[in-house]
């Protein structure tokens, strides 16, 4: 009778610590993609009506963009995109969509950058459109069919700025 108490505190001992993982937070080294967007989600087609189509937003965060991918700057709120577009969604995800390209464009009063998760799971940044233009714009020739996850950048931590994201299949403004 006592050889089995040793041993059933061995596997109660040994229960409880699998268990401690299941209830550890877990820690993320990227923005999560897969959350609901913090504004709207936008389901266009290739050819899409109203085009460009606009979402407000309050652009900023309080975690860097840094270390995301090439030309990364600014701060984000990694919880959540700001806004997801899924596009040509008749076609499977990661396939041409069938289009010549499709392009995201920031207005906004003062600098601000944009991050985008593509639908073949690429981090992409822009900065600048141009040395007269502080706001971003990224445009994907032949773009692919799925989800586009974006978020809206500002250069300070915790700051918000107002902003414009613009989704066209024209051209950005220069």
């Amino acid at each position: 009778m006592f050889g089995l108490r040793p041993q059933m505190t061995i596997l109660t001992l040994s229960v409880a610590l699998m268990a401690v993982p299941a209830f550890a937070k877990t820690v993320r080294n990227e923005p999560n993609w897969e959350a609901q967007p913090l504004y709207t989600t936008l389901d266009l087609a290739p050819d899409f009506n109203n085009d460009p189509r606009k979402v407000e937003i309050e652009a900023g965060g309080d975690q860097s963009m840094e270390g995301m991918g090439e030309d990364c700057a600014g701060y984000i709120n990694w919880d959540k995109p700001d806004v997801d577009v899924n596009y040509a969604n008749d076609k499977d995800a990661g396939s041409p969509a069938g289009t010549e390209q499709l392009s995201f464009y920031v207005k906004a009063s003062k600098d601000t950058t944009m991050l985008v998760y593509t639908p073949d799971q690429k981090w992409v940044c822009v900065d600048d459109t141009s040395d007269s233009n502080e706001n971003p714009s990224l445009t994907f020739k032949r773009p692919l069919a799925g989800n586009y996850n974006i978020w809206i950048g500002t250069y300070d931590s915790g700051s918000t700025q107002k902003a414009t994201l613009y989704v066209t299949e024209g051209n950005p403004p220069r």
